[in-house]
């Protein structure tokens, strides 16, 4: 009870899943560091190590680092950033005067909203980013020269958890921030014709028609895309563990708005109900779906003002399975 009270007393620092700078997963022991903002000052924590379980490394006493799923206390303090230590100790070396924040914002918006539950996307391999760094560090200048082929081979067979690896990511969104311009502006989401990740948002002249499409990757909202005809059909078939996308009406989104600053995009939306993941870029039949329960993935009433109750689907084709498993259980 004693230490459930300091708890509750102490703010909450949530440690994510993702390093905020390379866009990796962590590792167990991997050695991490917190970012917080307090009164417009960004603040450095020592977050210990990645833990295998929900109880963080505690080293400050000024604060509790938490993973627990949907915690009440962590949407009520301000975001944060967990990043490897080793990443953001290079990012802050590269980074110029002013371009901190920028990275606050490229951080913290790999969330798609602002709390959104993790997502767990595989993140893009900036695979020639990494050959050109191993190509300088080993002294092989013929390196860069592989065909496209033998370079993804390569960056295979290191393995995704090679320092190297999450070095060149690290850099790779250190130059895309340096060239990123300032241009903070919030749309209505039904004003929106089009936008892609980089580019600015084009604006629709008819914003009560149509289906809009978000499409999610590992560093965020990445698209915005409107129908008036649905996706073609054979689009169905095909599925990703890079993306997800929801699909919603125009006229069932006037309550939520987009952000769009330094080329990326970040969605508000504090009460559109029933958001469904998709990992396929078109929506399929009604009588396709296999609806879960509707307990799935509901958020906690503290969470509810922040983040909708969400459900995912995964798409299979028929054509390459030779059975199906189902659970069920007793209601009540």
């Amino acid at each position: 009870m004693f230490i459930q009270k300091i708890a509750m007393s102490l703010p909450h620092i949530h440690i994510h899943h993702q390093c905020g700078a390379c866009g990796m997963s962590f590792q167990v022991d991997a050695k991490i560091t917190a970012l917080t903002y307090r009164n417009d000052a960004c603040i450095t924590l020592d977050a210990g190590v990645f833990t295998d379980h929900c109880h963080c490394d505690q080293p400050n006493r000024n604060y509790i680092f938490c993973r627990f799923p949907n915690c009440s206390q962590c949407p009520l303090t301000s975001e944060s950033i967990t990043c490897h230590t080793d990443c953001f100790n290079l990012v802050k070396e590269l980074l110029t005067d002013g371009a901190l924040r920028r990275f606050w914002v490229a951080a913290t918006w790999r969330n798609p909203w602002p709390h959104s539950p993790p997502l767990l996307l595989t993140s893009e391999d900036p695979v020639d980013d990494f050959i050109r760094m191993a190509s300088n560090i080993c002294q092989l200048p013929r390196l860069i020269t592989l065909p496209n082929e033998i370079k993804a081979m390569v960056v295979q067979l290191c393995g995704p958890n090679l320092s190297l690896w999450r070095y060149a990511s690290s850099i790779k969104l250190v130059k895309e921030l340096e060239l990123a311009q300032n241009s903070s502006i919030i749309l209505p989401l039904v004003e929106i014709e089009s936008w892609h990740r980089g580019t600015q948002p084009r604006l629709s002249n008819d914003r009560h028609r149509g289906v809009i499409r978000l499409t999610i990757d590992a560093r965020g909202l990445k698209a915005i895309c409107r129908f008036f005809n649905p996706p073609e059909s054979g689009a169905f078939s095909t599925h990703s563990s890079r993306f997800l996308y929801i699909f919603r009406q125009a006229t069932q989104v006037y309550s939520a708005k987009v952000q769009f600053n330094i080329g990326l995009g970040r969605l508000s939306i504090p009460d559109v109900p029933n958001l469904q993941l998709w990992d396929s870029p078109a929506p399929p039949l009604r009588r396709s779906v296999i609806q879960p329960p509707r307990q799935s993935f509901q958020t906690p009433p503290q969470q509810s003002f922040q983040t909708p109750h969400l459900k995912r689907f995964t798409t299979i084709s028929l054509k390459q399975c030779h059975g199906l498993t189902f659970l069920s259980q007793a209601a009540g």
